[in-house]
């Protein structure tokens, strides 16, 4: 077992029955403090300096931890009160923990280097992150935060700094510099305290920031000159106040949903709001490929040309495939020319970055670690980084309160944990031969994100940037997408009876009504081939409400033109996987599902809806056939083997008189 400065100083047996004896002849200094838990380390090759206080934050528990959690915020606060600057580390280096490295000059000249080790925590209780110093009178420091419950409305907070001097003769200054490093986070853990007392942000970032006025006018000039104006005009204000006075950190990653929740509208107001913004120069689309293990983004572009199928997570040490709808969140963030927004990190992997981990623990060889988690019902993963350990803890009504889960090199044992809802003891043993970081998390990931899958399936996103595609030859699945197919009934005789150039006028109005009601019901025209539609959607009942909307509309459309051959329109939607293309540098679709769409549309008489029977019988899109009338027939499909099962809706009978 070694202690967390990364040295093995001392065997087990010598902490439990040997400490402070000889070694090798000479005396071994043991560790000034003892921590059960293990997260501190065993007994070190210096003395260890630490400095402690607790302070009182007058909020419940649930909210001391969102605030303290933003390790980002919180660290950045303390770099600014040490006028430290801030670095962008390293990749992550190889080996069983995924370092980080960041280096920078001192004002001495001589080279400084620090190594981040991957931040822990237990929800609600504590937070740490230890580093490995070079070139400095301490090698290794601790940074703790440990939370406790005092009442409703108090949780005592206690600010914890160990470290350890680089060598016995820099025992004082490294001294010196932990009590400075001390008073300087205590400092910023009382400011999070008092200015969240006072009704303001918890964190302030003392970096100097563009004129506001300055920012909010070239924003709303650029958007009058891309004709931004039929948005409410209260929104696009509030869009442009968030671009000039928020947090650096927020305008990283803006999410849509996010910003839909805080102005008060609907992500249909303000996904194209962002999209137009994009265009006008206000805004930056990214696009942000996660990690399927970590479910953070190793990857970020800024076009979609520059996504790739293949690709590496640096802090998991693994290659993985993404795909457009779970792997693939798109985000904005200011124009740079507008308010350039800097990449500074001064945290890679805090609770903020995680909502969905419940705790992440880093465990010796032999280490056995107490977890006291508080947890409710659901699936739940543990997984041991970097290797491909994982097993499943199921938390439910009844179940083990305190139970023992035992990593070895071949897999965790047992291999599944039933536990009790609420508050449990979990006890991690690693028999792993190295340092390794464990995680528990929940499954199901993260929420409150607009998928690249989503936005390529708005028809705002199709009309505003109809050239943003994936690079030629590449192909990006996509797990579940639904597509509509139309086409004209008797189109030959319709263009004989009227010529070519007045038919051809009818059917492009014709499209304008079908792209009119596809994009109300949040889908997306991808191509028109000759006289029929393709157009994708994410949700299944939203293609079936739109192709009812659109035979409910064309008999009025049919009596407003009595001069021409009335329009009967065929409707084919399908689910299912598909592979994201490029086609002739236009973002489109290929596969079976897009293959099948087409040919079940072709089984349609006129004026109906086709779709498989299994699709049909779906409860989302039950409640929208309910009365209806419907038919269940069994056909063949041109080019596809079997035969299968359908479901035509005769929309003829509900037409208006």
């Amino acid at each position: 077992m070694s202690c967390f400065c990364g040295h093995r100083c001392a065997p087990p047996s010598f902490v439990a029955d040997r400490l402070g004896t000889e070694r090798n002849g000479k005396p071994y200094p043991c560790c000034s403090k003892w921590d059960y838990d293990g997260a501190l380390g065993v007994v070190f090759m210096n003395a260890v300096l630490r400095q402690s206080e607790q302070l009182l934050f007058p909020f419940d528990l649930e909210k001391t931890w969102a605030m303290l959690s933003e390790r980002h915020r919180y660290t950045r606060s303390v770099r600014q009160l040490m006028a430290q600057p801030g670095g962008i580390p390293s990749e992550p280096t190889q080996g069983p923990i995924a370092f980080l490295v960041t280096e920078w000059q001192q004002p001495s000249g001589q080279s400084a280097q620090i190594w981040f080790y991957p931040e822990q925590w237990q929800r609600h209780r504590y937070i740490e992150i230890r580093f490995k110093l070079h070139n400095m009178p301490m090698s290794a420091l601790r940074v703790r935060h440990e939370l406790a419950y005092e009442g409703p409305t108090e949780t005592s907070v206690s600010v914890v700094l160990e470290g350890v001097a680089a060598h016995e003769s820099l025992t004082e200054v490294a001294g010196k510099m932990l009590n400075s490093m001390f008073g300087v986070h205590r400092q910023a853990t009382a400011a999070v305290a008092k200015r969240a007392s006072a009704g303001q942000s918890p964190y302030v970032d003392l970096s100097p920031q563009p004129e506001p006025t300055q920012v909010v006018q070239r924003a709303q000039s650029l958007l009058r000159s891309a004709g931004v104006t039929h948005v409410a005009s209260g929104t696009i204000a509030q869009l442009n106040e968030y671009v000039s006075l928020a947090d650096e950190v927020d305008l990283r990653r803006m999410r849509p949903l996010e910003l839909a929740e805080r102005f008060g509208v609907s992500i249909d107001t303000m996904l194209p709001l962002c999209l137009q913004a994009a265009r006008a120069g206000v805004l930056e689309i990214q696009w942000d490929v996660m990690c399927p293990v970590c479910q953070r983004p190793p990857l970020r572009v800024l076009r979609l040309c520059e996504l790739h199928a293949q690709n590496r997570c640096p802090t998991c040490d693994i290659e993985f495939e993404c795909d457009l709808d779970t792997l693939t969140e798109v985000t904005f963030r200011p124009a740079t020319h507008l308010r350039p927004v800097t990449d500074t990190v001064y945290c890679t992997a805090g609770p903020e970055v995680a909502p969905h981990v419940e705790s992440q623990v880093l465990l010796e060889p032999e280490e056995e670690r107490l977890l006291n988690l508080r947890l409710s019902p659901g699936r739940y993963t543990v997984r041991c980084q970097r290797t491909k350990l994982s097993t499943t803890l199921l938390v439910a009504e009844s179940g083990e309160r305190d139970a023992l889960l035992t990593a070895t090199a071949t897999a965790f044992e047992p291999a599944q944990l039933v536990m009790a809802q609420g508050d449990i003891t979990l006890r991690i043993r690693s028999l792993l031969p190295e340092e390794r970081l464990f995680v528990i998390e929940r499954d199901g990931g993260l929420t409150g994100v607009l998928t690249a899958a989503q936005v390529c399936a708005s028809q705002d996103f199709r009309l505003l940037f109809p050239r943003e595609a994936l690079a030629s030859g590449e192909q990006v699945r996509i797990r579940r997408l639904t597509f509509l197919f139309t086409d004209l009934r008797g189109s030959t005789s319709f263009y004989e009876s009227l010529g070519d150039g007045p038919a051809y006028g009818i059917v492009r109005e014709h499209f304008e009504l079908l792209t009119r009601h596809i994009a109300a019901h949040h889908g997306a025209v991808v191509k028109t081939i000759g006289d029929a539609v393709m157009a994708v959607f994410i949700d299944a009942t939203e293609a079936l409400s739109a192709a009812l909307a659109i035979q409910s509309e064309l008999p009025q459309w049919n009596r407003r033109r009595p001069d021409i051959p009335a329009l009967m329109v065929r409707v084919g939607i399908h689910s299912g996987p598909c592979i994201a293309v490029s086609a002739n540098d236009f973002l489109d679709y290929f596969g079976t599902t897009v293959n099948m769409a087409a040919r079940i549309q072709a089984q349609g008489s006129g004026a109906d809806i086709v779709l498989l029977r299994s699709l049909a019988d779906q409860p989302s899109l039950q409640s929208i056939l309910q009365g209806k009338r419907v038919q269940h027939f069994s056909s063949t499909l041109a080019g596809i083997c079997g035969t299968f099962e359908l479901t035509r809706l005769d929309c003829a009978a509900d037409a208006s008189p």
